[in-house]
């Protein structure tokens, strides 16, 4: 097994082996020429796997967006998200979680709203 983790102030997610050991990073890639890295996070929240394993949501709470990657490969699948406070915007999420259905339910200021895997919105609850 591993373990997936949210690191919220280096503004990237890691992934370790039940012992601690480090074995990738999510949310992190090396730059063309080696010269440093591209962060696609920040300040990321709450993390949840999909039912069947296969896909990673992140709140990326500083870009108030949802992202989603493979859980094998850390490969970007879907990112969805715009700031605002209206039905399908996105106001500094802080968790997610997938449902029965594969839809992600999204924590953010005050409300908790229901979306598609590919970002749709569905529904709102205050």
């Amino acid at each position: 097994g591993r373990l997936i983790v949210s690191d919220n102030g280096n503004d990237r997610i890691q992934v370790l082996d039940t012992d601690g050991t480090f074995v990738a990073y999510i949310g992190l890639h090396h730059q063309e020429g080696g010269k440093g890295y591209i962060q696609e996070l920040a300040s990321p929240g709450g993390i949840a796997l999909s039912m069947d394993g296969k896909a990673v949501a992140v709140a990326d709470t500083g870009n108030n967006r949802i992202r989603i990657y493979s859980s094998n490969s850390g490969r970007s699948l879907q990112c969805f998200g715009m700031k605002g406070r209206a039905n399908g915007q996105l106001e500094k999420p802080l968790d997610v979680s997938w449902d029965t259905q594969g839809h992600l339910l999204v924590l953010d200021e005050g409300r908790v709203q229901v979306f598609t895997e590919t970002g749709e919105f569905l529904r709102s609850q205050k």
